[in-house]
């Protein structure tokens, strides 16, 4: 088993997460590099850049966010559906998520009792894109629990969305409209038969979907495991057990953790690179979003990282330690500190609430914060910036 400083470690987690060197840019590397981590985990909440938004811009060079909006609902390359909970994925992916629509179908399906609403809204569908529930002349639904609405054709909409039959057809802000999608996905994604002949051969697929997608991974319940259909501790035993006899993962120690951790046999390149110190670290720094793949599982980072973080927006006020949007600094390889901000479309302004330091920084730190700061600012399409933190920026 290989054994790995904390340092390769994080060398390792950033150069596979697209944070150790300049690897992308473009539009186009969007693609690369939703391909290399899986998808990205889609939240609406919108400070300086809505979750997705924030985790491209620490990766991708020359990217502004009317790249990701064209690419999901203009020419269809990435999906809006149902990964790590709601999130972003390449549309070539749309058939290996088969058994978890099907998984979806079974659930809701008993709760959808108005079958003629269903061939309804279908046949509306056929003819319109762009769909709400507001074009749908339906009743109320009796039903709130199960579809947290009490619209008949919302639930309709959200019924054929979890089946696969309807696709996010755009977003406005946070407002969703639907089309169906064999009308807009190329016919042999939508009939392409589901690659997965059994819930373990599924399970095993997605664990490994997401040991990629973070890099290193322990089998230990984690939120990076959020949304593996059914994935309880002894399915994940064996889903683990399955890829090391398969010769898909392989196991690592890390220094001052007890358990091993996993990576995929397909990063044995950069495993080789990480132990023979042929991975250089570019002076390099970025804001990390809050739901970014780097930090689904925040106990894993605590423990390589030596850096503790909650996203406190949920925390009532008074019990907040920071602030109710903050985003962790990577410099180089280590988190050294937390900046809270926020963007003003009225006024053009990107605002500076807070920075917090906690690592030593060299020279250099400084005028890599401006120019991230500076580059945050034109991302929202902001031509100032104000400092209210005691962080003294120029």
């Amino acid at each position: 088993m290989i054994t790995l400083t904390k340092q390769d470690a994080r060398r390792f987690i950033l150069k596979k997460q697209g944070l150790l060197s300049r690897d992308f840019s473009g539009k186009e590397s969007i693609l690369s590099f939703v391909k290399q981590v899986g998808c990205l985990q889609y939240d609406p909440i919108d400070v300086v850049g809505k979750n997705a938004e924030l985790v491209l811009f620490s990766r991708i060079e020359n990217v502004e966010k009317r790249h990701l909006h064209e690419l999901l609902y203009t020419e269809r390359k990435l999906l809006d559906q149902w990964d790590k909970n709601m999130a972003i994925y390449l549309t070539e992916d749309f058939p290996k998520f088969t058994y978890v629509r099907n998984h979806n179908l079974v659930h809701y399906e008993k709760d959808m009792l108005d079958r003629s609403a269903i061939h309804e809204v279908i046949a509306y569908l056929k003819n319109h894109d762009g769909v709400t529930h507001h074009d749908l002349a339906m009743g109320e639904l009796n039903n709130r629990f199960t579809w947290r609405t009490n619209k008949l054709a919302q639930a309709v909409l959200d019924y054929l969305f979890f089946k696969g039959d309807a696709i996010v057809y755009n977003r406005d802000n946070t407002k969703r409209s639907f089309a169906l999608t064999k009308n807009h996905l190329d016919e042999t994604l939508v009939e392409e038969v589901n690659p997965h002949t059994d819930q373990a051969s599924y399970q095993a697929w997605h664990l490994l979907r997401r040991i990629g997608a973070m890099g290193l991974l322990w089998n230990k319940r984690s939120d990076a495991l959020l949304g593996i259909v059914d994935f309880k501790q002894h399915e994940r035993k064996l889903a683990f057990e399955r890829l090391i006899q398969e010769g898909k993962i392989y196991p690592c120690s890390v220094e001052g953790i007890k358990e091993p951790l996993y990576y995929s046999a397909e990063d044995q390149p950069l495993m080789d690179a990480i132990k023979t110190h042929k991975v250089s670290v570019s002076k390099r720094l970025e804001f990390i979003a809050p739901l970014d793949n780097l930090l689904w599982d925040r106990a894993l980072i605590k423990a390589i990282f030596d850096f503790d973080y909650t996203w406190e927006i949920y925390t009532p006020a008074i019990k907040r330690k920071f602030g109710h949007y903050v985003l962790p600094i990577l410099y180089k390889d280590k988190f050294v500190g937390r900046i809270q901000m926020n963007s003003a479309a009225l006024t053009k302004t990107l605002t500076i609430e807070n920075i917090w330091i906690e690592d030593d920084v060299d020279q250099a730190f400084s005028g890599l914060l401006n120019e991230r700061l500076s580059a945050m600012a034109t991302y929202n399409g902001c031509t100032t910036i104000v400092n209210n933190s005691t962080y003294n920026i120029t």
